[in-house]
């Protein structure tokens, strides 16, 4: 019998559902560093970003690699071993959210799905910030200070390294 039109399978609508609540965005107000040494003060919104399946195959010592511990809200990743080239696409923090297609909400529900296995496959989501709203971004001798918009500048006041200045709005965070 031929799938009915426009009605996804069943493991598709659970994929979709699935997706939508780990893409959801959080509005934050702090202040932090980023990796290139920027620092910024202000507005932003978390989400999640989908990095994909990785297939973990315990090694002879029956390790998988990897910790996992709860988070804020969610599995993550913890105590990456570096030397485990098959886990390449994998970053300590990165959230677990499927083992085996399964959704794991818990430990209890990870550790009943992984404990046994020689081998299972993760669906992983890395958390990701984008400068949205009011704040100061400073890099080195520049700086931006104003309205971000989904990390763009949208309008404020760009100091350059030569200290010249505009103010003013911006249009993919180019002076307009």
């Amino acid at each position: 019998m031929a799938p009915k039109k426009g009605v996804p399978p069943p493991e598709a609508a659970e994929e979709d559902e699935e997706d939508e609540e780990m893409t959801q965005e959080e509005t934050f107000q702090g202040v932090f560093t980023f990796p290139d040494l920027s620092e910024y003060a202000g507005d932003y919104v978390k989400t999640n970003d989908l990095v994909g399946k990785v297939v973990v195959i315990r090694d002879e010592e029956n390790e998988a690699g990897f910790s996992v511990e709860m988070g804020r809200k969610f599995l993550v990743i913890a105590n990456l071993d570096p030397s485990r080239k098959d886990l390449s696409l994998m970053r300590n923090g990165d959230i677990v959210r499927c083992v085996n297609g399964e959704k794991v909400p818990g430990l209890d529900e990870y550790k009943g799905l992984t404990e046994e296995a020689k081998e299972f496959t993760l669906k992983l989501y890395r958390e990701k910030v984008i400068l949205h709203g009011r704040g100061k971004l400073t890099a080195g001798p520049e700086s931006f200070e104003g309205v971000f918009e989904r990390g763009s500048y949208a309008s404020g006041t760009f100091v350059g390294i030569d200290s010249s200045k505009y103010t003013g709005s911006f249009r993919s965070g180019a002076y307009h």
